[in-house]
């Protein structure tokens, strides 16, 4: 076997990898590689390393999450090697089932490869946590990728004329010179318009993601992907009492929150002040105690404005004794999210992402690599409008009622009772009727501000229809799988994660463990949702618990964050960054709308009137993606073979 390693040190950050195959058998050569591996070594402070045998390549660049010590990637044992970015939660239980000789038990990446050797493609459902891997196994020349269920760690890949390439962002897919730079204009259009539908499919058509629960598989007959796990959308969970939810609950919250907290390393906190965070720093604090785990919170206040959480969040600092470092909101200046969409040849994250990177690096400057949020807790314990629904279907109109007025009433969320008895009605209105009372109602199409001709190439109005999710017990619980597991959460979450690799800190996000997710999709409706209070099982626990301050388990309200995209706008001199718009060149938007839609949304900002928020949403589209355009056409830091010629593949 002919081997290459090397080491060297970087830029503090999160772990990364990048694997190259031929399937037709052609060396996979080192220095094709090193360029790729270069775009992703700011993720690699511990290291950077790669492995050559054959027509594959792989290399990983790692940071250890925690003080103790963890191989050195890619890892070979015989005739197979491993790169993996991320952690395994399961670990005891894995090293019990594997013999002994398959896996050195201190390591996640030497866990993940003697489960694959000893299981098979089928091991990826047995592994808890949040991972993503590409296994080289030498036995049946094939390369296989997967990308945990959670979809927690990102995974990219390109497949095309006897190359296939995978890699934890698509900036290092793109470094590769026969890579072309093509625009998926159907993916453009989801993204002007803020319904982002494509799971796989990604701005640049050459790239495509992995979705979450997925695997990739590579060999001499070609490149599939298929699902190896989803949620069981028939279970239900069903106790006697109120109490057996919550202490279930409990019992998994701090299971989560425990296999996130490295054994001896400082962990930060990022606390808003909402139940989720405050539940997280409630449960944190007792097992950080235990364990002697320093532990610190970080928190944005918002002087002046209505999101401001500096009280909430103060009581839970004391009522947790958890030492608490408060730091002023500052919009991010227009550079900043330039420099993101350059660095990685994709959009910027969101403003209300792009303010929390001071407590990235406030997290990092302590001594931290990783920080504990709340993530995760609204999409599987808030529960759905459609409720209301199932109560109509039920026949139950009274509560049915009831229920719509106690939603109305929710402060923070925008909601009217007119809205919410349209949406509420619309299900159980038969198709024929809906149809015609589109017809009746039919006026100039949503999102004026897309051209026409664009719109009809790219079957835009195909793409708006809402996806179906089949198979579950109620309308509410098919919602909470959706919102959960949809495109948009998933991009979110890469986004995310990409922020903080940049910080140098890694987010870990408790509940979006998978064994408690799994639980909040199974719990009846009224443990999620019911009459005026959302999140019932988390109230109840935590009252019964004593994590958490009063005042926050009493809380309604949600704070709004959406004047942080004003923010970013005016960042980057308001009306004037809509003109010369490359969107508008490329035939994709109509400038003239797009500043009257600037106009609007300031009109209503100012004001006061919450209806400003989609429209800042839709102009920040607009604007990110003429970062993107401007970062791809500049052709980053390099010459590159390819074209940035738009498509319109699906």
């Amino acid at each position: 076997m002919c081997a290459k390693h090397s080491v060297s040190g970087n830029i503090e950050s999160m772990s990364g990898f990048v694997a190259l195959y031929h399937p037709d058998g052609r060396p996979a050569e080192h220095a094709r590689l090193a360029p790729l591996i270069d775009t992703l070594s700011y993720r690699g402070p511990d290291g950077v390393g790669a492995w050559q045998h054959g027509c594959v390549a792989l290399g990983h660049a790692r940071l250890a999450p925690s003080l103790e010590a963890a191989l050195p990637q890619p890892l070979v044992r015989d005739d197979c090697a491993i790169v993996f970015a991320g952690r395994l939660d399961n670990r005891a239980e894995i090293a019990a089932a594997l013999p002994r000789q398959n896996a050195d038990m201190t390591a996640d990446a030497s866990l993940a490869l003697g489960a694959y050797r000893e299981w098979g493609e089928e091991s990826a459902a047995r592994l808890l946590g949040d991972f993503a891997y590409a296994i080289w196994d030498g036995p049946r020349r094939k390369l296989v990728c997967a990308r945990d269920a959670m979809g927690q760690k990102p995974l990219f890949y390109h497949a095309a004329d006897g190359l296939v390439l995978v890699a934890s962002e698509p900036r290092a897919i793109l470094a590769d010179p026969d890579v072309p730079r093509d625009v998926h204009e159907a993916v453009v259009a989801e993204h002007l318009i803020g319904v982002l539908q494509s799971r796989d499919a990604t701005l640049n058509a050459a790239v495509r993601r992995l979705p979450a629960a997925h695997l990739l598989v590579a060999d001499a007959l070609g490149c599939r992907t298929r699902r190896y796990w989803d949620f069981d959308r028939g279970r239900e969970i069903r106790y006697a009492r109120d109490s057996e939810y919550a202490e279930h609950f409990v019992d998994l919250l701090s299971r989560a929150i425990e296999c996130r907290l490295p054994a001896t390393s400082p962990v930060a906190l990022f606390l808003s002040g909402g139940l989720d965070s405050s539940a997280i720093a409630g449960v944190a604090a007792r097992l950080a105690t235990a364990r002697a785990v320093p532990l610190l919170a970080l928190a944005l206040r918002f002087p002046g404005r209505a999101c401001d959480e500096g009280g909430h969040i103060e009581a839970v600092a004391r009522h947790t004794a958890i030492p608490l470092r408060a730091i002023d909101m500052s919009p991010a200046p227009a550079e900043a999210y330039r420099a993101e969409a350059v660095a990685a040849l994709d959009v910027p994250q969101y403003p209300n992402g792009t303010i929390l990177d001071p407590l990235r690096r406030a997290a990092r400057e302590a001594g931290a690599r990783v920080a504990l949020t709340g993530y995760g807790g609204d999409d599987w314990f808030t529960g759905s409008p459609a409720h209301t629904t199932d109560l109509l279907r039920r026949g139950r109109l009274v509560a049915a009622w009831r229920q719509l007025r106690a939603d109305a009433r929710l402060p923070g969320r925008n909601y009217s009772l007119a809205s919410l008895a349209r949406g509420a009605l619309a299900p159980v209105v038969p198709a024929p009727v809906r149809s015609v009372a589109r017809l009746l109602r039919r006026h100039a199409p949503p999102f004026d501000w897309i051209r026409p001709e664009f719109r009809r190439r790219i079957c835009l109005d195909d793409r708006l229809r809402p996806e179906r999710v089949q198979g579950f017990r109620s309308l509410a619980q098919s919602e909470v799988y959706r919102v959960a597991t949809c495109a948009a959460t998933m991009i979110g979450d890469e986004m995310e994660e990409r922020a903080a690799a940049a910080a140098g800190i890694e987010q870990r996000h408790p509940f979006n463990d998978r064994r408690l997710a799994e639980f909040g999709l199974a719990l009846p409706e009224p443990q999620r949702w019911s009459g005026g209070k959302t999140k019932v099982v988390l109230r109840r626990a935590l009252r019964l618990h004593g994590g958490v301050p009063e005042s926050v388990l009493a809380r309604d309200d949600k704070a709004e964050f959406s004047s942080s995209f004003v923010d970013a706008v005016q960042a980057f001199g308001g009306g004037a960054a809509f003109t010369r718009l490359r969107t508008a060149d490329r035939g994709w938007v109509d400038e003239d709308k797009v500043r009257a839609l600037y106009g609007h949304m300031m009109s209503l900002y100012r004001r006061g009137d919450e209806a400003y928020i989609p429209v800042s949403g839709f102009l920040w589209s607009i604007l990110s993606l003429e970062l993107w355009l401007e970062a791809l056409e500049g052709n980053g830091d390099r010459e590159h073979s390819g074209t940035t010629r738009g498509t319109s593949a699906v």
